[in-house]
């Protein structure tokens, strides 16, 4: 459950974050993976470095990545990007590495979701049809660096632009078509045969 952020540099071209560089290559690997290219988006966390080795696909074409730092030793702070929704009824799912039984506190925060438990707090910002979401530790970020972070997220690819729309084809006249018929091409015998 981790999420990777990455700054665009030319289409499918050269992302830092941190120290972390995400080049061609990367987003040919992570595509080979099933990561939908969409979902992969570049954030800025406070002292912390993206690790490269852990960027992947998260569920079925999801993107994650992981964050640590040497001011925070064992520490991490992940993102993770999925197709979906969130609303109140997610609330009580379990936050991710905050344990399966930690009681969890759930508010609704500007464009997103607030959620804390475990020793965890997370945001959660639901973007078009995909959900953002950034994990911390509790006493590695504050939750207004834990949202600045994650509302400043920005897509690695642009979504395309709408196709502009073509001209008709012109009919053309082959001649060789008979008015009348199946329309097959007249095909007539070799001379001298």
């Amino acid at each position: 459950m981790a999420r990777v952020v990455a700054v665009v540099a030319l289409g499918l071209g050269v992302v830092g974050c941190g120290s972390a560089v995400m080049d061609s290559a990367t987003v040919n690997r992570l595509k080979a993976q099933g990561v939908d290219p969409a979902l992969i988006y570049k954030v800025d966390v406070p002292g912390f470095t993206a690790a490269e080795q852990s960027m992947g696909v998260v569920g079925e074409d999801g993107y994650g990545v992981s964050y640590t730092s040497a001011d925070f030793p064992g520490q991490t702070v992940h993102l993770r990007v999925d197709h979906g929704t969130f609303g109140e009824r997610d609330c009580a799912l379990p936050i991710f590495e905050g344990g399966p039984t930690a009681s969890i506190v759930c508010t609704g925060d500007g464009e997103g979701w607030y959620r804390k438990g475990g020793g965890r707090h997370e945001y959660v910002l639901p973007v078009a049809d995909h959900l953002l979401r950034l994990n911390a530790p509790d006493t590695a970020l504050d939750h207004s660096a834990l949202r600045a972070s994650l509302t400043n997220a920005q897509p690695l690819i642009e979504a395309p632009a709408t196709p502009t729309p073509t001209e008709p084809v012109p009919s053309v006249t082959r001649g060789d078509l008979p008015s009348i018929g199946d329309g097959a091409p007249l095909d007539p015998p070799p001379a001298g045969g």
